[in-house]
Formats: C-alpha cells, sequence, structure tokens
C-alpha cells in the first residue's frame, strides 16, 4: 500500500493528466479561431493542426492518467508546468509589446466628409516590418497633413501640377520609401527632363480604392489643387470588381481594410463565391503566424541560416509560372482575365467605365487632362502565353481585361498606356524581376522597388509622349 505522500502524488499526476485533455477540448478550433482570428473562421490546414495538437494532449492526459502509479509526479509537473506557464506569459508579453508598437500603424481612417469610402491618415510616419521570401525589410511610410503618401504641399498652386490617383500600387505598396514609389520616380524623371520647377507631381493613391473611390476623392479633394493632368492608374487585378463592389465594401474602424462578408455574400453570384472563400479566406489570420513565439523563433532561424551562408529563397527564372489560368473567383485577380464575361463581369465593367467617364467630365469642365495607364498583374506580366484554355477549361487572354479601358480611352481621345507589353518584355529579357514572388498563394502582390523603378520610368515617357503630341 502506498505511502500517504505517495498516494497524493498519484492524485497530482492524475489531476494533472485530467487537465491536459480539459484543455485538448477546451482548446479546439472554434476556441483558437475566436481567439486568433478576425472572423471566427481559420483554413482546413490550420483546422487540421489544431486538431492535431488536441489529440496530443487528450492522449497525453491519458496517459498520465493511466499510468499516474509509475510517474513521479513532482518533476514532471514542475518542468512542464513551468514550462507552459512561461511559455505563455512570453507570449503575452510579447502581444504587449507588438500591440503598443503597432496600434498606430494602422493607415486608413473614415472620409471625413462623412460621403462613404475612406482615407489615409494624414502625418503618418511609420517603419513596417515585411517579410517576404525569407527576407525582413523595413519599408518606411510617410503621409502628409493632406493624408497623401507625399512631401507637403501648399494647396495653393505655383506651377503645372500633375496628379496620380489609384490603388494600393499608386500609393507604393511594398516600395521601401516614399521616394521608391513609381509616382516618386515619375517625379525624379520629369525634373530631370524639364527641370525642378517646370512641374509638381502630387500622389493621391490609396490602398483598396477602386473607381468609386477614385471619383469620389477626386471630387472632394484632387481638384482643389488645381492639376493640370490627372493621371489614374488602373489596375488589371481589381478594378473592375471594386467598381462593382461599390466604395462601401470594407470596414476601417480599425484602420485597416476588412471585407464586408455580408458585402460579398449579397453582391457575388454563387457560380463565383466558393463557399469556402468568405468564410475562410476574407480576413482570416493564420494561426501560427499570429503567435509572436512563432513568429520570432522563425525569424531567428533564418538569422541563423544566412549567418552560416544558407540559402533563403532560390531566385526565380524570369518566368516561373506556369500557363496562365482564370480562375472562377469574383475576387481573384486572374478572373478579369478572359474574353467572354459572365452578366456579373459585364455589370462591373459597365460600373467602372461609368466612373471613369464622370471623372473624365469633372476634368474637362476644368481644363484638366486626364491619362489613363493600366498596370498589370504579376501572373500577366509572367505567363507564358497571351491567350488559350486554362487548365479549368476557362479561355484566357492576358489582354482583358485593359482592353475594354483602352477601347474606352480611344473612344474618349483620352491618352492610354498599357503596361503589360514593356513589362513582359523585360520579363523575356531578363530584367530584373518587378514582382518579388510569383507564387500566387504567398507572398506580395504588389511590385518591388525595381517594379516602382520600371514603371515610374515608362509613365515618364508616355507623359512626355503625350505632351509633344
Amino acid at each position: 500500500m502506498p505511502s500517504l505522500e505517495r498516494a497524493t502524488e498519484i492524485r497530482l499526476v492524475q489531476r494533472f493528466g485530467l487537465l491536459l485533455i480539459l484543455c485538448g477540448l477546451v482548446l479546439n478550433e472554434w476556441t483558437l479561431a475566436a481567439f486568433l482570428t478576425d472572423d471566427g473562421s481559420i483554413t482546413p490546414s490550420h483546422r487540421a493542426a489544431v486538431w492535431a495538437v488536441d489529440l496530443v494532449l487528450v492522449a497525453a492526459g491519458l496517459a498520465f492518467v493511466r499510468l499516474r502509479e509509475r510517474i513521479r509526479a513532482i518533476p514532471v509537473v514542475m518542468l512542464v508546468g513551468t514550462s507552459v506557464l512561461g511559455l505563455v506569459a512570453a507570449e503575452l508579453v510579447l502581444r504587449e509589446l507588438d500591440r503598443r508598437q503597432t496600434r498606430d500603424y494602422l493607415l486608413l481612417r473614415e472620409n471625413p466628409h462623412g460621403t462613404g469610402s475612406y482615407r489615409l491618415k494624414p502625418e503618418l510616419d511609420l517603419v513596417y516590418e515585411w517579410e517576404i521570401l525569407g527576407d525582413t525589410r523595413y519599408l518606411h511610410v510617410e503621409t502628409n497633413s493632406a493624408g497623401m503618401r507625399w512631401r507637403e504641399v501648399p494647396l495653393e498652386k505655383t506651377r503645372p501640377r500633375v496628379a496620380f490617383v489609384g490603388d494600393s500600387f499608386t500609393f507604393g505598396e511594398s516600395a521601401r520609401t516614399n521616394e521608391r514609389t513609381f509616382a516618386a520616380v515619375f517625379d525624379a524623371q520629369l525634373r530631370a527632363q524639364s527641370g525642378a520647377d517646370a512641374w509638381e507631381v502630387l500622389n493621391f493613391g490609396v490602398p483598396g480604392f477602386g473607381p468609386p473611390d477614385v471619383e469620389l476623392i477626386v471630387d472632394e479633394e484632387v481638384l482643389k489643387y488645381e492639376p493640370d493632368c490627372l493621371v489614374y492608374v488602373f489596375y488589371d487585378g481589381n478594378d473592375f470588381r471594386d467598381a462593382y463592389l461599390g466604395r462601401d465594401k470594407y470596414d476601417v474602424s480599425r484602420g485597416d481594410a476588412v471585407w464586408f462578408p455580408e458585402l460579398l455574400n449579397e453582391r457575388i453570384p454563387a457560380d463565383f463565391r466558393p463557399h469556402d472563400y468568405v468564410s475562410e479566406r476574407v480576413g482570416a489570420k493564420p494561426l501560427l503566424s499570429e503567435l509572436q513565439l512563432f513568429r520570432r523563433f522563425s525569424r531567428g532561424l533564418k538569422q541563423v541560416e544566412r549567418a552560416f551562408g544558407g540559402e533563403v529563397a532560390a531566385a526565380a527564372p524570369p518566368y516561373s509560372l506556369d500557363e496562365f489560368e482564370a480562375s472562377n473567383e469574383f475576387l481573384a485577380y486572374t478572373f478579369w482575365s478572359r474574353p467572354q464575361y459572365p452578366p456579373a463581369a459585364i455589370e462591373a465593367r459597365d460600373a467602372a467605365l461609368a466612373c471613369f467617364d464622370r471623372i473624365l467630365a469633372a476634368c474637362e469642365q476644368r481644363g484638366i487632362r486626364m491619362l489613363v495607364a493600366a498596370l498589370p498583374t504579376r501572373e500577366q506580366v509572367y505567363c507564358r502565353s497571351i491567350s488559350g484554355v486554362g487548365a479549368n477549361g476557362v479561355p484566357y487572354d492576358i489582354r482583358y481585361p485593359q482592353a475594354h479601358v483602352e477601347v474606352w480611352a480611344a473612344e474618349r481621345g483620352v491618352p492610354y498606356l498599357d503596361l503589360l507589353p514593356p513589362l513582359r518584355e523585360g520579363a523575356a529579357r531578363g530584367d530584373a524581376r518587378v514582382f518579388d514572388d510569383l507564387d500566387a498563394e504567398r507572398g506580395d502582390i504588389h511590385m518591388n522597388d525595381a517594379g516602382h523603378a520600371a514603371v515610374g520610368a515608362l509613365l515618364a515617357e508616355f507623359f512626355a509622349r503625350t505632351l509633344a503630341e
């Protein structure tokens, strides 16, 4: 018969085992999703990982209960308990530090005019840490008092002005500094060609903007600066889509843009809205990547690997994508590169072109010359074939959707530039890659510094040619 001290120890082991079983049951996918994600949902792969951890906890707990008489409790409980408490405490501390460091890093605010859409916060001076292809980069974002990612600009006009409008590409997403955005590259080349005082450049690009948002900011902000030229940089991947979804598609109450799932379910036809898209992808965060301990551990491994000469990521060849595939998901960037549009896509196209018409009318009333440049997706730039049938059986043509914009511009005499042909030519030559990662399931869809430099130079040539004509 065990001593009183040993009997107490056995009960302690049994209770510890029961605690592990309870943790395995309570820390299930629903609890963790509610704690670690924005919309209470997780992807299937993360769901499988959660269940695997839960099974390990329950199995370990059952082992402690069943083998309670063979296990010495005090050393085990002290070791495991101290480790768990230490990890939990470390995670809480790191989360609090991260919250304090990043609470002001969110870029967006509600439109101060109260007319819908949103704006950039004014007077930001932020340094973002950006993980791409195993490399940690730092992006410096500054906004002026008017909420532009640009230097301070007086409202009073002293020389001719050219204003850029568009979405996150125009804003300069993934450009390391304001000076490396394509608007800034355009500005530098224009100064070199025409003199420092010949033109003043303004950048009104805002992440997530579509044609309705651009139309509104032109009316409420851009026209106050009396530009002589307005350059609309149309993004092939989502401007038609964003016109269809309207200017109130995002919740920006916390400072970032989060889809309204109800709007997506209401507006997107069921055939183009996979059942798991809204519930599992929009706004959901990878569970492990949200753990501060995991993120710092991964970063440390990468630094050790680099320190000892390990390969971080192999450089991709100029053409590293397979044949193009026009997605059947309405929100996907490749959905719009098809020669035949379904009714919802036609409605989206017409909504975007109607916005262009109203912007053009506002410009013409004030003697402002409007120019349009179409910026391609990475898939359009790096795919092998211009047209064909994808593996999913859907015909594709990478000259769309911008071909619709080109027709609109030609009919109205608006100067137009399709950036796809020169960027594809550069890819064929083996020029510096303009997108860092060509894997559609990871990385960043935006251009890197080399991409901004290439586009800025092409836009400067286009602008000079347009003025000469």
